[in-house]
C-alpha cells in the first residue's frame, strides 16, 4: 500500500511540475540545481551544516528532520529565486517542490506511520 501510493504521489507530482512549467512558460535549467548567486550557495551550505549537527546533537528533532529540512530548505530557494531571477519564475518550481515534500511527509505521518 506504501509503494503504490508513493509511485502514485510521484507520478503526480511530476505530471504537475510539467503542467506547471508549461503553464507560465518556466525554462528550466539542465543538470543539478544552481544557486542564484554566491550569497545563495553558501548559505544553503551553511543551513546544511547547521540542520545536520543540530538534528545530530539533538535526538528529539531526528523525527522532524525532514519536514523543517525541506521547509526552510525550499522556502529559501524560493525566496532567493524570487527576489534576483524573478523573471524565470524558476522560484514557483521551489514553492512546488517544498510543498509536495511538506504534504508527502504530512500524509506518511497520519496515513502510514501512526
Amino acid at each position: 500500500m506504501l509503494f503504490t501510493f508513493l509511485i502514485a504521489y510521484l507520478i503526480f507530482i511530476i505530471a504537475l511540475e510539467k503542467i506547471v512549467i508549461k503553464k507560465f512558460n518556466i525554462k528550466k535549467k539542465k543538470g543539478l540545481y544552481k544557486p542564484v548567486n554566491k550569497v545563495h550557495k553558501w548559505s544553503e551550505i551553511i543551513f546544511i551544516i547547521v540542520i545536520l549537527t543540530i538534528i545530530f546533537f539533538v535526538n528529539e528533532l531526528q523525527h522532524y528532520f525532514f519536514p523543517i529540512f525541506s521547509t526552510i530548505l525550499f522556502s529559501f530557494r524560493a525566496f532567493m529565486e524570487w527576489k534576483f531571477e524573478k523573471e524565470s519564475k524558476v522560484f514557483i518550481l521551489s514553492i512546488l517542490s517544498g510543498s509536495s515534500a511538506l504534504l508527502v511527509w504530512i500524509i506518511l505521518v497520519l496515513f502510514f506511520f501512526k
